[in-house]
């Protein structure tokens, strides 16, 4: 009897010094992508929850049960700042068993061999999740599902999980860093169609813009009115390319006085959109579009960094900018304004 005992024991102090392994190697994951941790306990799992490239981020474990045993797995959600609009659900082929009838038969085929035979694409508007679905964006998703097998993409969330209750703090940062970069690629101004050659997150690759051979003249401030931008290149029936052709022939590079309510402020070292030194930016809702796919236009501002310190606390506050148009996603509705400032 005190040998069972003493195995029971040595077996029970065993398994706590996995868990506080586990656990110490997530409070110092947390601590190293600035989130919060909050320990476990019988009733609940361990969770780290936080913000990462202004998407919500939120690592916990479940249970996954087959049969009469179970396996913790460690699970990885990143949400959008907002739902994309097209009910979207991503996966891979042949990945789960019984795909046709979750998806209920229903494959969304956007016309790439490469891509429609890879991945399975469910959702409420096939135009518009074809028309989302932009050579980039399906040459980035083909590159997640590599790095991330089973991984989901769904209308508000990149999800991923994978078996063990992990304990390596560079797993749980890493995993954690390049899911919220793809999650970013995926929302904002992924319209660029060159293949980028850098895949960690901590150093999101600068895009660089083409040189400009025509000199362009600025116009005036207010010299477009948003309403009328916003009509017509997000309202009318065009095609997503010819919508930023049309930016690019007609808007940009030119000066803008609009008026906007503040949605969000953030602070960036290094930014995707914009390049070039640290500073703020001011994501603000700008007009309704009326249209096939309708959504709040945004105007994404460039300011200097310290400008963040009297914008914390605007938020729905209604302001002036005046900046340069420097690009447009077309299909997320979003235009990018660099040099600018508030009135």
């Amino acid at each position: 009897m005190a040998l069972v005992s003493g195995v029971v024991a040595l077996i029970v102090k065993k398994i706590q010094g996995h868990q506080r392994q586990v656990a110490e190697a997530w409070q110092v994951a947390a601590k190293q992508l600035g989130m919060s941790f909050t320990p476990g306990s019988m009733t609940r799992p361990k969770l780290i929850q936080g913000e990462m490239y202004e998407n919500r981020v939120v690592l916990d474990t479940f249970k996954r049960s087959s049969g009469k045993s179970s396996t913790i797995h460690t699970r990885y959600r990143v949400y959008f700042p907002e739902p994309l609009g097209f009910g979207l659900h991503v996966k891979q082929q042949g990945l789960m068993a019984g795909v046709a009838t979750f998806f209920g038969a229903q494959d969304i085929e956007v016309g790439d061999a490469q891509f429609d035979s890879q991945v399975i694409v469910k959702g409420n508007d096939p135009g518009g999740v074809a028309q989302f679905l932009t050579p980039s964006r399906r040459l980035r998703i083909l590159r997640l599902f590599e790095d991330f097998p089973g991984c989901e993409i769904k209308d508000q969330s990149i999800e991923w999980s994978q078996q063990g209750n992990t304990k390596q703090t560079a797993l749980l940062v890493g995993t954690v860093r390049r899911l919220s970069f793809a999650a970013t690629r995926l929302r904002e101004n992924a319209e660029s169609e060159r293949e980028e050659e850098t895949t960690e997150a901590v150093e999101p690759a600068v895009v660089e813009t083409e040189p400009v051979v025509e000199t362009v003249v600025a116009v005036p401030a207010d010299g477009f009115d948003v309403s009328t931008v916003c009509k017509e290149l997000f309202g009318s029936k065009l095609m997503g390319f010819d919508a930023r052709r049309l930016f690019d022939e007609r808007y940009k590079n030119h000066n803008v006085r609009w008026s906007g309510k503040i949605r969000r402020v953030t602070s960036y070292e290094i930014d995707m959109d914009f390049k070039g030194a640290p500073g703020t930016k001011l994501a603000l809702d700008l007009a309704e579009v009326v249209g096939a796919f309708g959504r709040t236009a945004q105007a994404v501002i460039q300011l200097p960094r310290d400008a963040i310190e009297d914008l914390r606390s605007r938020t729905g506050e209604r302001v002036t900018f005046e900046g340069t148009l420097q690009s447009c996603d077309v299909m997320m509705r979003n235009f990018f304004i660099v040099d600018s400032h508030l009135v």
